[in-house]
């Protein structure tokens, strides 16, 4: 049942300055009432309306839960008293507050309002102030009202500082004339949450102000789906199916905005500017990298590779030998294989030969967990893309920048890029940029495996241009005869079914009806794989799927999964965030980079980091629902410190998307097999999901998906013109 009360906060327990989550209490009706949710911009001494329902909390007993409030402004002398110097207004102690009543009396508020010019009257209180004072006391109100504003029209109060802080004074009255400057320039709102306020608001249909949105929507669309543009004539057409606007009338408003160079033609191909600018930075640099002095000739570097050979009792292939010469003389280079093709053993030595040289080098990767392998693998220090590049948010944004650009640029000879085919335009532009003339890149990856889930088609369109020198790696080296993981996933990229032999030691299919996988599944990681292979959940195993949704998704999954290896208890505390359930003991993954998060080096409290990446996998180690605060342990090496605003960049992971896998290995891999959109059970998704596993893979379902899966090797065009434009600038006939 909803109460409502109205009072006085007496004092704040708990305040949480990015989401305004608070824990107060209030003087009402005689009594003290603890209130707690969500409050923005309050303070001890003000006076609020509050409507909630009671909760009862083990220890600190009734609690009302905040459905509403409002802020009232004081009426008396005492209360104009307590909220002057409450901390609301800097510079403002109850000396100073007892003096503006004193000379003002019950129109304090309105000199502060309306003649601000007033205050200096006080002692204490020089002109500037008195105008600090007013522009004080202005914003607080554009940000209260503003707050119940957003409120009203389905937006939490955490978005207002935000869009205040794009659209300034009288965002009110900004947003009810077009509140699509809400998608447009408030980062986290967008266009679908702008459209329903707008049509709350009775704005029409045909709006140009919609329209235009409705296109850079559109084009956003686009980017997430991997597109760096759409041909104008797809433009109309999605944009109409999304907006329901005639496509002629959307030309129109189209032309218009070209006009303004909110987005750029090329060719009748349209691009947001962002990306038109990465792919031809991105192109440009790369032609700039490849003109370069080779160096060191092919017979000085062949008695270096052979020195490697005789220290690792090694013997290379032409292929490698190639690789690590292509590498050392030219200034862009690639080096694409499968699994087992021996990639690592070309860095290793490609390593070996720069450190005889005297040249200095760094290794990347796109995900913090392709950074550890490696480093795993080659016993050099690796570094996310973004850790190398020193990303960082812009003060007082979440927008993102790298201290390491062009004007900043990184000082090493080479540059080690691992999982290129994981890497977007945007980033791959970012690293570039800062890569000095004269230095060289070495990139390295499988073409074969999904692309990335950003914008773009990097290292395909790379290869395609045949600008890059590259080296095919086609022989498999890492493969014993009683494994099938490596040959298989061969086979499969082949066109060719995997062979089935359940009597080897790593590739099994579990034949099951869809109905039964899910417990199949369970029965493996709870009894089968621990009891005969000594494999655990929280270590070893994961599960991937093709699939968000249903019961084989990852969601169905997650949630079957948490109630056999994570029950609930009285004592694992839980808290729900946007209808998210976490739980101590849960297994969860970062689904952003974020740089600014804080950690601590587990079992080394005071050795204190920031940045958590995209991927990471780690394991709620304790919730403190009070303070809002959860911990989670990441591979026994960091303990990352979540407040409530950053619970939202975690989810469940006890299964997880394949999508989602990219980067990482597991020893143990679980897939399932059943009906799902053919768009999504690929052949380069089933590749990837396999070479995901480094001492076993099962697939528990219905074979004859498996099988359709190798023969689908259609793949979801991409516009993209990395390749186009990498041809054009050294004058290359594609």
């Amino acid at each position: 049942m909803v109460e409502t009360f109205e009072g006085q906060i007496e004092s704040i327990i708990f305040h949480n300055n990015e989401n305004g989550y608070t824990v107060a209490v209030m003087a009402a009706a005689g009594d003290e009432v603890t209130i707690i949710g969500s409050m923005p911009y309050v303070y001890e001494g003000e006076n609020v309306k509050v409507s909630g329902e009671w909760t009862y909390h083990q220890k600190y007993g009734r609690q009302l839960k905040i459905i509403d409030y409002e802020r009232i402004l004081p009426n008396t002398i005492e209360a104009v008293n307590a909220y002057l110097s409450s901390g609301m207004f800097r510079g403002i102690g109850e000396v100073t507050a007892s003096r503006i009543t004193e000379k003002f009396g019950e129109d304090t508020l309105d000199v502060i309002a309306f003649y601000p010019q007033r205050l200096a009257e006080v002692k204490g209180i020089s002109k500037k102030k008195a105008k600090e004072l007013a522009v004080e006391f202005e914003l607080q109100k554009e940000l209260r009202d503003l707050t119940i504003f957003l409120q009203k029209n389905g937006l939490g109060p955490a978005f207002a500082p935000r869009v205040y802080k794009e659209l300034g004074n009288d965002s009110i009255d900004k947003i009810k004339q077009n509140p699509y400057l809400l998608a447009d320039k408030v980062q986290g709102i967008g266009f679908k949450t702008a459209d329903r306020i707008a049509f709350n608001l009775g704005i029409e249909k045909n709006s140009e102000f919609r329209i235009k949105s409705g296109i850079v929507y559109t084009l956003f669309r686009a980017s997430n789906a991997g597109h760096t543009y759409l041909p104008r004539i797809d433009l109309m057409y999605y944009a109409s199916g999304i907006l329901g606007v005639d496509p002629d009338h959307i030309s129109i408003v189209f032309d218009n905005f070209l006009f303004e160079r909110s987005l750029i033609n090329d060719d009748d191909n349209i691009y947001l500017p962002s990306l038109y600018s990465a792919e031809k930075n991105a192109a440009f640099k790369l032609s700039e990298l490849f003109m370069i002095d080779p160096g060191k000739s092919e017979e000085d570097l062949g008695a270096y590779i052979e020195e490697y050979e005789a220290k690792e009792k090694i013997v290379f292939e032409k292929e490698q030998r190639d690789a690590v010469v292509n590498c050392i003389r030219n200034g862009t280079s690639i080096i694409t294989g499968g699994p087992g093709t021996g990639k690592t053993t070309i860095i290793k030595g490609l390593i070996f030969i720069l450190d005889k040289l005297g040249f200095t080098y760094a290794l990347c990767a796109p995900t913090g967990r392709a950074a550890k392998r490696m480093e795993e693998a080659t016993g050099i220090d690796a570094k996310t893309i973004h850790r190398l590049l020193e990303a960082g948010y812009v003060e007082n944004s979440r927008d993102i920048e790298f201290r390491k650009n062009s004007q900043n640029p990184l000082d090493y000879d080479f540059v080690i890029v691992d999982e290129m085919s994981m890497i977007d335009i945007n980033l791959f532009s970012s690293l570039l940029a800062a890569i000095m003339p004269g230095s060289r890149v070495v990139m390295v990856g499988d073409k074969d495996q999904l692309p990335s889930v950003g914008p773009g088609s990097v290292l395909k369109d790379i290869l395609k241009s045949k600008v890059v020198s590259f080296t095919q790696l086609k022989h498999i080296f890492r493969q014993d005869e009683n494994s099938l993981i490596v040959y298989n996933a061969h086979r499969i990229n082949n066109g060719d079914m995997p062979v089935i032999d359940n009597s080897s030691k790593d590739f099994f299919v579990v034949s099951k009806k869809k109905q039964d996988i899910c417990a199949a599944i369970i029965d493996l990681v709870t009894e089968n794989l621990p009891a005969k292979y000594s494999y655990g959940w929280r270590e070893d195993i994961s599960i991937l799927t093709p699939v968000r949704k249903g019961e084989l998704g990852v969601e169905g999954l997650n949630e079957r999964l948490r109630q056999v290896l994570n029950p609930g208890s009285p004592d694992k505390k839980e808290a729900v965030i946007a209808s998210t359930l976490f739980r101590e003991g849960d297994r969860v993954m970062q689904t952003r980079n974020n740089y600014g998060i804080r950690w601590y080096k587990y079992n080394q409290p005071d050795f204190f980091g920031e940045g958590l990446y995209n991927g990471d996998i780690g394991f709620i180690e304790s919730i403190d629902v009070e303070k809002g605060i959860m911990e989670v342990i990441y591979d026994k090496e960091k303990v990352g410190i979540y407040e409530r605003l950053n619970y939202e960049e975690l989810e469940p992971a006890f299964a997880s998307t394949i999508h989602k896998s990219q980067g990482s290995e597991f020893n143990v891999v679980i897939i399932p097999l059943f009906n799902a959109p053919g768009i999504l059970m690929t052949r380069n998704l089933l590749y990837t999901a396999l070479t995901r596993a480094k001492k076993m893979v099962i697939f528990v379902g219905d074979i004859q998906k498996l099988k359709e899966m190798v023969e689908n090797d259609k793949e979801n065009k991409r516009y993209t013109s990395l390749d186009k434009r990498l041809c054009q600038f050294i004058n290359y006939e594609l």
